[in-house]
């Protein structure tokens, strides 16, 4: 049965920073007791014991008519994003719970909240209002409660069940999506401890487990470390697994159906693109994401105030691009989009690989200090990133996942490319490039709603930009030759107030949109809100 601990091997805490106490009084030091209501339920009572608000769970399922909609729902826009289950078994095991849902086991309760739970978030409101007949924040708000109250019950924290466990890492990334917080980021360091305490970590495909169980415990231990280190970046901390996921504790790159539960013999791995395919590509950015920082601590313990090795960096992230592209998407079809998102978000996420590197450089004084050469790679990169970003936006406009894709405003790349747009010749093939890069981005984002920080950024950059098409238009090559008091040049307040600005809330890292799962968004965005001016509004 999928998520019984067979053969599992068995195993041999998160400082949390202080907050501000600025509004601290006496009267917080009164033990008083937890207040809850139907809309403001205590969500940490399941994890510390506290009984949660007293509910039936077996009251708060969908009707098993509707079932089927929800596990359809999940398997279309949620699955392909978070591998962790075998999809046969689990058609079968679905099956199998609807026709008993009143009599369901704590851990299969928890595992089918969590399925509902995903299924509606990763839902439009308007497709929820229309096909469920509910208001998604209510239904969503239901499903939370249920899945906590349901591993409340299985005893999440002690249990040694994989069913368990997967319902919780499943949760976890799904709240993510809700609440971009330090409570996801604590839950997370629970998930770890609780796969380490399973033993799910030291599974190997040398080891005697069975084909079929091991797969299904290396596809949660990788879901595990991609958690791990996506909420380490939400909260600009280090990540609590340190180690890369070794080849053998890897899954294999095959589709569900190469798997049988009752195979003795491994399945053979293919080459190019399947089900594990995606997460498997998530795994090398992560790999590189967590490569980058010890490389910038190595080179500066043996070159102290020296500049990074660009070269060295380079060459890294190149092999890795490399090995993404020939292991898993030389064979990408057009026609199937998931695949070709998939591809276009690896390409965008190596695209932008420079502004990693160059990033503490950029937003430093340290910024005219870049060599020609330099300046040139960062400006091929950013425009690059627009292209791909355009590109992305558009194939997926009209599919389920549009959301991810619209969110994020590369704030960077733009600003990289006005600096350089005003301090080079228009006439050249990369100005041209360049400028119509700038356009494509103002049609993915410039009537896009913004917060007031997005706004104030976009103010800076329009008012670079001014100054850019003035520059065009007299068609001179350096903007220091035709230099006004009402406009600035870049290299005195403009550049610096944007990267004050891009950098003032956000460190340079991703994920920080999630919908379902996507990893490669948003490495150097600020999210923007629904609510607040239109960059069109301050265009003349």
């Amino acid at each position: 049965m999928l998520g019984e601990p067979q053969g599992v091997i068995p195993a041999d805490s998160v400082d949390e920073e202080m907050e501000s106490t600025s509004d601290y009084n006496s009267t917080n030091m009164v033990d008083r007791p937890v207040q809850t209501t139907a809309t403001n339920p205590d969500h940490y009572a399941f994890i510390i014991g506290y009984n949660l608000p007293d509910i039936n769970t077996r009251t708060m399922h969908p009707s098993p008519s509707q079932i089927p909609f929800y596990w359809q729902t999940f398997k279309e826009n949620v699955e392909p994003l978070i591998k962790i289950f075998h999809i046969p078994s689990m058609d079968k095991l679905v099956r199998e719970m609807q026709r008993s849902i009143r009599f369901l086991s704590p851990s299969k309760e928890a595992l089918m909240f969590a399925m509902y739970f995903a299924a509606v978030i990763s839902m439009t409101p308007n497709e929820v209002q229309e096909l469920l007949d509910q208001d998604k924040e209510t239904l969503a708000a239901k499903y939370r409660l249920a899945t906590e109250k349901a591993l409340a019950k299985a005893e999440f924290m002690s249990s040694s069940d994989l069913m368990t466990l997967q319902a919780f890492v499943l949760f976890l990334f799904c709240l993510r999506e809700r609440e971009q917080s330090r409570f996801t980021w604590t839950m997370t360091a629970l998930a770890v401890r609780i796969a380490q305490g399973i033993g799910i970590h030291r599974v190997r495909r040398d080891t005697k487990l069975p084909p079929y169980e091991t797969e299904l415990s290396l596809r949660l231990w990788l879901s595990v470390w991609l958690l791990d280190l996506r909420t380490a970046l939400d909260q600009g901390t280090d990540w609590l697994i340190p180690e890369d996921v070794p080849d053998l504790a890897l899954p294999l790159n095959i589709n569900d159906f190469d798997l049988d539960p009752a195979s003795v013999e491994y399945p053979l791995s293919r080459t190019g693109m399947t089900d594990m395919a995606p997460t498997l590509v998530k795994h090398e950015i992560g790999s590189l994401l967590k490569k980058l920082p010890r490389l910038e601590r190595e080179s500066e313990a043996i070159r102290p105030s020296a500049e990074l090795d660009w070269d060295e960096m380079e060459r890294i992230a190149i092999t890795y691009k490399k090995n993404v592209e020939e292991k898993y998407l030389h064979n990408c079809v057009e026609d199937e989009h998931f695949q070709w998102l998939t591809a276009l978000n690896t390409r965008l996420f190596f695209a932008k690989v420079p502004l990693l590197f160059y990033h503490p450089v950029l937003s430093s004084d340290a910024r005219s200090t870049l060599s020609p050469a330099i300046r040139d790679r960062l400006l091929a990169a950013s425009i690059e990133t627009l292209e791909c970003s355009y590109a992305v936006v558009t194939i997926s406009t009209s599919l389920r996942w549009s959301r991810l894709f619209r969110t994020s405003i590369h704030w960077h790349a733009i600003a990289i490319i006005l600096e350089e747009l005003c301090l080079r010749p228009n006439k050249t093939k990369i100005a041209q490039r360049a400028w119509k890069a700038i356009e494509l981005a103002w049609d993915c984002w410039g009537s896009f709603p913004t917060s007031q920080h997005a706004d104030e950024l976009w103010k800076s950059l329009i008012k670079l930009m001014r100054v850019a098409k003035k520059r065009r238009k007299a068609n001179q090559s350096l903007y220091a030759q035709e230099r006004t008091e009402a406009e600035p040049s870049p290299s005195d307040s403009s550049m610096p107030e944007i990267w004050a600005l891009a950098n003032s809330e956000t460190q340079l890292s991703w994920p920080t949109d999630y919908t379902a799962g996507y990893l490669y968004e948003d490495l150097d965005e600020v999210l923007i809100d629904d609510t607040g001016a239109s960059p069109s509004e301050v265009i003349d």
